[in-house]
């Protein structure tokens, strides 16, 4: 019969290293809770504020009015032996602000057949207006309004404008002209918002076309012509009177 004693001591042996050990890790207690002492003032730090980050109002830059498209009459070859009519001169002159209330003017080297020449005079945007003749050479048109100021117009007289003998325009007569637009003050020195200016220091202004100051209408024949002239007035200031 075989003996049972060396399980026994293994046994034994498995059962003391389990005490030794358990004896060993005592099971970890938590700590006990202290209390908070209400009577303790305590600061709470706010947190940091965000910076502003609003974004400043953005302007448009203006932009110019772009110009309207010119207009493109028809083209019909003439003989060679065909001497065209010109035209010598015209108004407004080229470079010139015209008036609103100001007429058109074209003269031509010779005399012209007057309806021909009407049924081919156009303006653009179109105008309503009446047509009247000086001499054969000479037509006029005057606006029935006023054009709109500083406005873009466009004349046009095409190859159905004929002289006193039948002969055509060699090709469409054209040309572009503005209207003056309001009178504004371009530039005043010192400029607005200076502040060291001298009490006595002499104030410019500067208009955006020529004037004329005003006056009776005797003294105006002395005065420049103000499309061909510039004026600059010059004020200066003593107290509340202003001396030109």
């Amino acid at each position: 019969m075989p003996s049972h004693r060396p399980l026994l001591i293994v046994a034994a042996l498995v059962i003391a290293v389990t005490v030794i050990v358990s004896c060993a890790s005592p099971t970890p207690v938590p700590p006990t809770p202290r209390p908070i002492d209400s009577a303790t003032p305590f600061a709470v730090t706010p947190e940091p504020s965000l910076p502003d980050l609003t974004l400043p109002t953005l302007t448009p830059t203006p932009q110019p009015t772009p110009l309207p498209t010119k207009p493109r009459p028809g083209y019909t070859p003439v003989p060679d032996d065909v001497v065209s009519p010109v035209v010598i001169d015209r108004s407004p002159l080229p470079g010139e602000a015209a008036s609103p209330d100001a007429p058109i003017q074209v003269v031509f080297d010779r005399a012209m057949d007057r309806s021909a020449v009407e049924s081919a005079f156009q303006v653009y945007p179109a105008t309503p207006g009446e047509i009247k003749w000086t001499d054969d050479r000479t037509l006029v048109f005057t606006p029935a309004q006023k054009l709109q100021r500083a406005g873009v117009y466009d004349v046009v007289i095409d190859q159905r404008a004929r002289d006193a003998q039948g002969a055509p325009l060699n090709q469409a007569y054209q040309f572009r002209f503005t209207t003056a637009g309001y009178l504004e003050v371009a530039q005043v020195i010192p400029a607005p918002a200076t502040a060291d200016a001298e009490p006595g220091s002499t104030i410019t202004v500067i208009f955006n076309r020529p004037i004329v100051p005003l006056t009776n209408l005797d003294a105006q024949q002395n005065f420049p012509q103000p499309a061909r002239s510039r004026i600059l007035l010059k004020f200066r200031f003593c107290g509340r009177l202003i001396f030109t």
